[in-house]
């Protein structure tokens, strides 16, 4: 209630020191399992933590829209998990002192928080309304994914650029649209173009499916807007125009606002 943290010797009973900053009371206390560091919640919707040695105050974590009810350290020291009166649950990496994810899985104050005994990967939760939710820590495998999705990533750009070289068009148009890259599929165009074969075009337009073509269409509005590639664009549309009935183009998504556009 008087807004401070007091840090007393176990073995004499005896004041050690006053950590002073919170504007409103303190709910609670968490020592770190790896510095001489205490972590502090408060009414104030702040986390702080302390140096033991001299009760300054090292660090302000801001982000609840309310009362910090509770907090843990987890990832060996390096993070910390807040439950907050705004119902959310909170993670924050301690170098940093962000906020690097919100969970709003409750929908009343969140009063109480735990970690697994050993395995700090394991939280639970429980909440003014009436829930105990369980959580567990994917940030490995999540790793994981990102990895194996930028190697594939890595894997498709130089295929796409293999099939450039080939001059296997049909091949580089689809791994430009499956990668999201505009320019790739720019350089299709005008590399067909320098072939001054305008029906190689077709025939790699003609497989494009309605997801595709509305990607397509997107670019080529961005496409005109500069003098440069407009011809492309414009190759590219009458391409389009000559390779779909009108009846297979009524079928893409807002074919009327990206023609409107062009």
């Amino acid at each position: 209630a008087d807004r401070t943290v007091k840090l007393w010797d176990a073995a004499t009973g005896a004041a050690k020191g006053v950590c002073k900053g919170h504007k409103r009371g303190v709910w609670c206390v968490k020592f770190s399992p790896v510095d001489k560091v205490v972590a502090s919640a408060s009414a104030d919707g702040t986390v702080r933590l302390w140096s033991l040695s001299d009760c300054a105050c090292l660090k302000t974590l801001e982000g609840h829209e309310g009362s910090v009810l509770k907090l843990a350290f987890v990832c060996s020291g390096m993070q910390i998990l807040s439950t907050g009166s705004d119902g959310l649950l909170k993670l924050w990496t301690i170098k940093t002192s962000e906020c690097v994810d919100s969970f709003d899985e409750h929908t009343d104050k969140v009063w109480a928080l735990a970690t697994a005994p050993g395995d700090d990967g394991w939280v639970a939760t429980g909440g003014g309304d009436s829930l105990v939710n369980l959580w567990v820590d994917k940030t490995s495998e999540m790793e994981e994914e990102d990895m194996r999705a930028t190697e594939e990533k890595v894997l498709k750009e130089q295929e796409l650029s293999n099939a450039l070289r080939a001059k296997d068009f049909r091949r580089a148009a689809a791994l430009a649209f499956e990668l999201k890259q505009p320019y790739r599929l720019l350089q299709v165009v005008q590399d067909i173009i320098a072939l001054d074969d305008l029906g190689v075009l077709k025939t790699v337009v003609k497989p494009f499916t309605p997801e595709q073509l509305a990607t397509c269409l997107s670019y080529l509005r961005d496409w005109n807007t500069t003098a440069r590639n407009s011809y492309p664009a414009q190759v590219l549309l009458h391409a389009i125009f000559c390779s779909f009935p009108q009846s297979r183009l009524e079928k893409v998504a807002d074919i009327k606002a990206l023609l409107a556009g062009l």
